[in-house]
């Protein structure tokens, strides 16, 4: 008897922790959240459109850059389907000494390090890069 309520409770335990996962994973999140880098570690940052890139490497700037990606909230779409991307897309590089993200952002879906999100209380202001090529 001792046995099967040892695995009862094992197995109680497992299903728990996978339930906690998956809410964890699934929850509304800050896009800087998603990212591998902490904030405090990012170093540089390179954002590419049309084959050109630009590169932000000073700590206001990409203080700006974290502040604007933060007002938005994401949620992690369960199926990672294939997000048909616009011709003309935006790409950050978001780089540390140590680790590295890559975002794809659109108006309404944001792709990082390969896990598409939905953005979740407003449309994302593309426009907000241009300033870089102007």
């Amino acid at each position: 008897m001792r046995k099967i309520t040892k695995i009862l409770i094992m197995t109680l335990l497992i299903i728990s922790v996978l339930f906690l996962r998956h809410i964890y994973t699934y929850r509304t999140m800050g896009i800087i959240e998603a990212i591998r880098p902490s904030a405090d570690e990012i170093k540089k940052v390179e954002i590419l459109f049309n084959n050109q890139t630009k590169i932000i490497d000073k700590k206001d700037d990409i203080n700006k850059l974290l502040e604007f990606l933060n007002k938005y909230k994401i949620k992690r779409d369960k199926n990672n389907k294939v997000i048909r991307l616009n011709d003309e897309i935006y790409m950050l590089n978001i780089l540390s000494n140590n680790n590295a993200s890559y975002i794809i952002p659109q108006k309404n879906q944001i792709t990082i390090d390969g896990y598409n999100y939905s953005v979740v209380d407003n449309n994302l202001d593309i426009n907000f890069f241009d300033k870089y090529w102007k």
